[in-house]
């Protein structure tokens, strides 16, 4: 492999501190999932160069030669797959920040490329413990009691799916509360069901794991394609996916009045992301509005009784 190509640089970066396993004291490094998808991205990389090299007699292009306009072309070939480009964008950063740090390039030309965040192809409609509930019973009518309890686990708690699927009884769930350290970020948590139904199921549970089938933990793959396959039988659910449910959490949590630093402490999520998820998927309807007005007038006459006096009329 020629010295200064992206398939060289790639493997430098992977065999660097950077691509480290996760200390789970200090939190540096990449866990196995997001080297995992390291992996993937870096074939779509490995691809765009063999494909110039092609184009080129045979010669890769080298990372020094690289340009603003050259990385942004090849991102916009992916323009009909926006999250994919999102990714391979700040994949693509990260390595040839590595790479200005080996000093194989003064300046990193994908820092700035004013590429925005991808919006939704399809109108959300956020679903709410009713919806989760209705889920569930086509679950358990399906043979599949243990989606059901994944599902309202990872609805209840706002959790990523990986996390959910890997808690256990008692270790992570005893005395009605969930305990645990979140994957990604290596944070401890404490999160305690607000559905009744949630902790009536989890009562019923042997010890294991918390979504089990034949007493074994379901990977995470046949838990994703169980999923589909009961929510296309119900039409509020037909578009959408398993990962959507932590949001949805998230969004009722807000339209029930949490703050936002209320949610992220119950999500696990920064408030800037809390925040972010917000403004991407909270659709601003009449019950949301509502609920900002009685709080408004709540505290307009509790100032007002404070001080001794009567709100007056305009």
């Amino acid at each position: 492999m020629r010295d200064g190509t992206l398939g060289w640089l790639i493997l430098r970066f992977e065999q660097s501190d950077l691509f480290k396993d996760k200390d789970p004291v200090t939190g540096e490094g990449l866990t196995p999932k997001s080297k995992h998808e390291y992996k993937l991205l870096s074939r779509h990389v490995q691809r765009w160069s063999d494909e110039c090299a092609a184009a080129q007699n045979g010669v890769h292009p080298l990372v020094a030669d690289l340009d603003p306009d050259t990385i942004k072309a090849w991102l916009d070939t992916y323009s009909d797959r926006p999250s994919l480009r999102k990714h391979l964008y700040g994949y693509i950063r990260r390595i040839l920040y590595y790479a200005v740090r080996q000093k194989v390039m003064t300046q990193n030309p994908a820092a700035r490329l004013g590429i925005a965040e991808p919006k939704r192809r399809k109108k959300l409609t956020p679903l709410g413990p009713d919806d989760v509930i209705e889920f569930v019973r086509a679950a358990d009518a399906a043979g599949k009691p243990w989606l059901g309890t994944g599902v309202l686990v990872h609805f209840d708690l706002g959790q990523r799916q990986n996390d959910v699927l890997a808690m256990r009884k008692p270790d992570h769930y005893r005395d009605g509360a969930f305990r645990f350290t979140q994957s990604k970020v290596t944070k401890d948590m404490i999160v305690k069901p607000f559905m009744p139904e949630t902790r009536r199921r989890l009562d019923t549970l042997l010890d294991g794991p918390i979504v089990q089938k034949d007493g074994a933990p379901v990977p995470g793959n046949y838990y994703r394609k169980q999923f589909r396959i009961v929510a296309r039988t119900l039409p509020a659910w037909a578009s959408v996916w398993e990962t959507e449910l932590r949001h949805f959490s998230i969004v009722y949590a807000r339209r029930s009045g949490l703050s936002p630093e209320e949610i992220a402490n119950r999500s696990g999520h920064s408030i800037d992301e809390t925040y972010r998820i917000l403004d991407r998927y909270l659709v601003l309807d009449e019950e949301l509005a509502a609920t900002g007005s009685d709080k408004l007038r709540a505290h307009r006459r509790k100032a007002s009784t404070g001080k001794g006096k009567r709100s007056g009329s305009v």
